[in-house]
């Protein structure tokens, strides 16, 4: 399987993005189990990565682990460090469409310090339309479309 050494600029990222909503991405489930790492960050509509925003999450060392769940969905953890201090987003997910986009359902958010639970609470659900999800982009090269950090990319919008 072959693997991307550089990561796209923003008007490849756009070539890829209208190739996946007119074919697909050719992405499945198991294309995106593992732990997933923050490279870069293009806003909405941007031409450009936010260097700011990139090395914030970097430094903040955002991550999201997808594991199998149950009936064919996806379990997540989306989470923040600082130090010992851990911020976590937990819930489920699942893909839909052709494309296809990965629809996020965080149920939980928990804060630890050294591995101890100081706070968690329940997530309310958002109202219908302003669910989380990405988006998900293939490579473009069919010999390398299993998702990971070096090679496909996930564009993220709520």
């Amino acid at each position: 399987m072959g693997v991307l050494t550089e990561l796209p600029d923003a008007s490849r990222l756009q070539e890829l993005e209208r190739a996946s909503r007119q074919g697909g991405s050719g992405l499945s489930q198991d294309d995106l189990l593992g732990l997933w790492r923050v490279e870069r960050l293009w806003a909405k509509g941007g031409f450009h990565p936010s260097p700011i925003a990139g090395a914030a999450l970097r430094a903040l060392q955002a991550s999201l682990s997808m594991e199998a769940g149950e009936a064919g969905s996806l379990r997540l953890i989306n989470a923040v460090s600082l130090g010992a201090l851990n911020l976590t987003f937990q819930g489920g997910a699942r893909l839909t469409g052709r494309r296809p986009l990965l629809m996020l359902a965080h149920d939980s958010l928990h804060l630890r310090l050294a591995g101890r639970d100081l706070w968690s609470r329940p997530v309310p659900q958002p109202t219908k339309g302003r669910q989380p999800f990405f988006a998900l982009l293939a490579s473009g090269d069919r010999e390398s479309t299993r998702l990971n950090s070096r090679h496909t990319v996930i564009s993220y919008a709520v």
